[in-house]
């Protein structure tokens, strides 16, 4: 009787470890890269350093997209949108204009950590619509941009010490775009993917790799027991927060999107203050214009009513 405590106790830890999920340890992801092409074309490549000491959750949503077939991941997807001096924005693999795109976990997923911050060219960080709102986009910043710091988590950055990866920059950010949609005019594409020694670029390197314990990963938002365990548990709560972060901040009025905004509304207001310019010049020849007139029709008026008043002089004194 003494020892059916520690029985029950052995019971206990046995079917607590029946139903662990043990994760396997994985090698790091340091590297990957992606190539670009317009219109077929090739327009080189870009090296990524990806952080995953810190932000291990959302470079291995990216990793594993780009390992991933045509269709189901960033495998022969497109930048759809492309502002000079700001950045390029791709990764909807769903849709192709910005509006679709899902992640490994799901449709979104929450911001890991905002531990990095847009602090040069070539950072690599997670498009959204709002906390905790991320999915498939990613975008490349052109020039430092701290605003968007804490509202897009940092996970990498383009290796531009390589001269080539440099060039592919330059080559990106000068690519022909609507200046009212900032679509390319060209089909910037990802023609080619992957993880530097994970197969798809032909190195045999070790330093890459991704979790491997024998389940295909769900693109389909399937989540494993022990998340759709949790996401039960917490399913009022996220609720709840979804809608208060609704009211906050409207998903059109993202960080990005702001950012585009007033880019153009600088220069929309330059041009409409150009336009009053003119417009004020316009007016100034147009008064002048109209005095000298009123000046040569008032000569002429002012001559036939002196004729009219001499006339009149005259008859009166014909009278008397």
């Amino acid at each position: 009787i003494r020892q059916q405590p520690s029985v029950l106790l052995f019971l206990f830890l046995s079917l607590s470890l029946r139903r662990t999920h043990i994760i396997p340890i994985s090698r790091m992801v340091q590297k990957a890269f992606i190539e670009v092409s317009a219109d077929g074309q090739s327009m080189g490549r870009l090296d990524l350093v990806l952080y995953d000491d810190s932000v291990p959750r959302t470079v291995k949503n990216f990793v594993t997209l780009l390992e991933q077939p045509t269709g189901r991941g960033y495998l022969e997807s497109t930048f759809h949108r492309i502002i000079p001096n700001f950045m390029a924005q791709g990764g909807d693999f769903t849709k192709g204009d910005g509006t679709g795109g899902r992640s490994i976990y799901g449709e979104k997923f929450e911001d890991e950590n905002f531990i990095h911050s847009h602090s040069k060219r070539g950072m690599l960080s997670m498009a959204n619509a709002g906390r905790n709102t991320n999915g498939s986009q990613f975008f490349i910043t052109f020039r430092p941009t701290s605003h968007l710091d804490g509202k897009h988590v940092v996970f990498g950055h383009v290796d531009l010490s390589q001269a080539s990866c440099a060039k592919t920059m330059d080559a990106l950010e000068n690519a022909p775009v609507d200046r009212d949609t900032d679509r390319p005019l060209t089909m910037l594409r990802i023609s080619k993917c992957g993880v530097v020694g994970g197969g798809s670029d032909g190195n045999d390197g070790d330093g890459v790799g991704v979790e491997d314990d024998g389940n295909e990963i769900d693109l389909d938002g399937d989540e494993d027991e022990e998340q759709a365990e949790n996401s039960s548990n917490k399913a009022d709560e996220k609720k709840q927060q979804e809608e208060e972060e609704e009211k906050e901040e409207d998903p059109e009025q993202s960080s990005l999107v702001q950012s585009s905004k007033n880019i153009k509304s600088t220069a929309l207001q330059q041009r409409i203050r150009n336009l009053k310019l003119k417009m004020n010049q316009a007016k100034q020849l147009n008064k002048q214009a109209v005095v000298k007139e009123g000046e040569r029709l008032g000569s002429v008026e002012g001559m036939s009513k002196a004729k009219q008043r001499q006339l009149r002089q005259d008859k009166r004194l014909m009278q008397e």
